[in-house]
C-alpha cells in the first residue's frame, strides 16, 4: 500500500461527491508534469490524503488502476475568453487519468499548518506536498 497526497483547489467537492480522482495528462504547453504523472502511479488498496482550503478534507482508497479519461464535467475547465492558443490546448487539456477512489469524509478537517513543527523536519527536499509554513 502506498501513500498520496492531493491537492485540490476547485475540484475537491465534484471528486469527493463523484467518487474519482482526475488530472490532466500534461501542461497547457504539452509537458509532462511529475504531479500528473503519479496518478497512474497508484494501485487499488492505495491511500490518498485530500488536501482543499488548507487542510485534509478527505481520505480515500484507490478502487484500480488510473485509467485515460476525458475531464469530468463537474471539473472546472479552462478559463472563459481563453487565447487561440489556449482553446488548442483545451482540448489537450481534456485528456487526462482517472481514477475509481472511495472517500471519506472527515468530520473535523486536519490543518497541517497547525502542525509544522512537527511536520517541517520530515518534508522531502524535492516535490514537498508542504511549505515548511504549512
Amino acid at each position: 500500500m502506498r501513500y498520496w497526497w492531493a491537492n485540490q483547489r476547485q475540484d475537491y467537492d465534484a471528486a469527493v461527491a463523484g467518487g474519482y480522482l482526475w488530472s490532466r495528462q500534461r501542461r497547457a504547453d504539452g509537458t509532462r508534469n511529475p504531479f500528473y504523472d503519479n496518478l497512474r502511479l497508484t494501485r487499488g488498496g492505495d491511500l490518498v490524503f485530500a488536501y482543499a482550503r488548507a487542510a485534509i478534507r478527505a481520505v480515500g482508497v484507490v478502487l484500480g488502476p488510473a485509467r485515460p479519461a476525458p475531464r469530468p464535467a463537474a471539473v472546472a475547465g479552462p478559463a472563459a475568453g481563453a487565447s487561440a492558443e489556449g482553446a488548442a490546448a483545451a482540448g489537450e487539456e481534456a485528456a487526462g487519468w482517472l481514477i475509481d477512489v472511495a472517500w471519506l469524509e472527515l468530520r473535523r478537517p486536519l490543518a497541517p499548518a497547525a502542525h509544522m513543527a512537527i511536520l517541517a523536519p520530515l518534508l522531502p527536499p524535492l516535490h514537498a506536498p508542504l511549505t515548511p509554513r504549512g
